[in-house]
C-alpha cells in the first residue's frame, strides 16, 4: 500500500502526528510516498495532484474542514481519502487520533470500506466554476437585507425564496451548515440533494429533497446587485442579478474511507449529543 500524508499545519500537533504515522506505516511495510503540510500557500493544486499520483490512499490529518480543503486541491476524481480527526465535531474524519495506530493497522490489513458520495458541480453560463462535497451556499453576503432567490428544477419553476440565502447540500453536507439551518439529516448512502432556505421570511418555506439526476438552477431575482456563491467554504463567487448558477451531480464520486467497525448512528449520537438510550420493553 502507498500512502500520501497531508497535515493541516494550523492544527496543533498535526505535523507531529503525521511524522509518527509515517514511521508506523513504514514499520508495517507500507510505502509513504508523500509527507506534506496542507495549509502552506505555495502548495498549489497541480503540485498536490502530481504528488499523489499512484498512491492508494490520501490521508488528511486535521478534521472535516481539512478534508474539504485538501479535496479541493486534489480535484475529482481522487484516491480514497482517510481522515484523521484532531478536533471534536466531525463526520468525515473517521479515524480518532487517540486510536490512530490501531485504525491504520486495520486499514493496512484491509479492514475498511470506501464510501462513494455525491459531488455537486456548479456552472455559470455553461462554464464549470467549482464543485462541492458538502454544500453550495448562496448567501446575501454583506447586503443588509433579505434577497429574493428564484429556483428552477429541470427547467420547472419551484419558488422564489425571500431569505438570507439558500443551501444546496449533499448527504455528506446534511450534517453541516444545512443541519444548522433546519435541514434534515440524510444518511451518506442516500442518493439525494436537499435545498434548505436560510432564515426565510415565510415560515412555510421548508427544505426540499430532490433526486440526484435533477438539475437545480438558482437566480438572484431581487434585493441586491449580487450575492455570494460559496462551495464548501471556499472563496465566494459573485452571482449578479439576473445571472444563474446551475448545480448538477458529478458522475464521479467523493471517495471516503471508513473502518469496518464504524457505526454512523453511533457517530450521530456522539457528535450531536443525543441522550436517548435503548430501553427495555418490559
Amino acid at each position: 500500500m502507498k500512502f500520501a500524508l497531508f497535515a493541516n499545519e494550523r492544527k496543533p500537533n498535526a505535523v507531529e502526528v503525521r511524522t509518527d504515522l509515517a514511521r508506523y506505516l513504514r514499520e508495517l511495510g507500507a510505502t509513504v510516498a508523500v509527507e506534506m503540510c496542507d495549509g502552506a500557500e505555495e502548495l498549489s493544486a497541480p503540485k498536490v495532484q502530481k504528488s499523489v499520483h499512484g498512491c492508494d490512499f490520501v490521508v488528511s490529518i486535521g478534521g472535516d474542514g481539512s478534508i474539504l480543503h485538501l479535496v479541493h486541491r486534489l480535484g475529482i476524481p481522487h484516491p480514497p481519502i482517510i481522515g484523521v480527526n484532531l478536533g471534536t465535531l466531525g463526520f468525515l474524519a473517521d479515524v480518532a487520533v487517540q486510536d490512530i495506530f490501531g485504525s491504520f493497522n486495520a486499514i493496512y490489513h484491509k479492514a475498511y470500506k470506501v464510501s462513494e458520495r455525491l459531488v455537486l458541480d456548479g456552472f455559470m453560463q455553461d462554464t464549470f466554476i467549482n464543485f462541492a462535497i458538502n454544500e453550495v451556499t448562496i448567501h446575501r453576503g454583506n447586503h443588509p437585507h433579505i434577497v429574493d432567490i428564484a429556483m428552477h428544477v429541470d427547467g420547472s419553476f419551484v419558488n422564489t425564496f425571500s431569505a438570507d440565502g439558500l443551501l444546496v447540500a449533499t448527504p455528506s453536507g446534511s450534517t453541516a451548515y444545512s443541519l444548522s439551518a433546519g435541514g434534515p439529516i440524510i444518511t451518506p448512502e442516500t442518493k439525494a440533494i436537499v435545498v434548505t432556505p436560510i432564515c426565510p421570511h415565510t415560515i412555510t418555506n421548508r427544505p426540499i429533497i430532490f433526486l440526484p439526476k435533477q438539475s437545480i438552477s438558482i437566480e438572484l431575482f431581487h434585493g441586491a446587485d449580487a450575492v455570494d456563491v460559496i462551495f464548501d467554504g471556499m472563496p465566494p463567487i459573485k452571482l449578479a442579478r439576473g445571472e444563474r448558477v446551475e448545480l448538477k451531480v458529478n458522475h464521479e464520486p467523493f471517495r471516503l474511507v471508513s473502518l469496518t467497525t464504524s457505526d454512523y448512528y453511533a457517530t450521530l449520537r456522539t457528535k450531536l449529543g443525543w441522550t436517548g438510550s435503548l430501553r427495555s420493553s418490559r
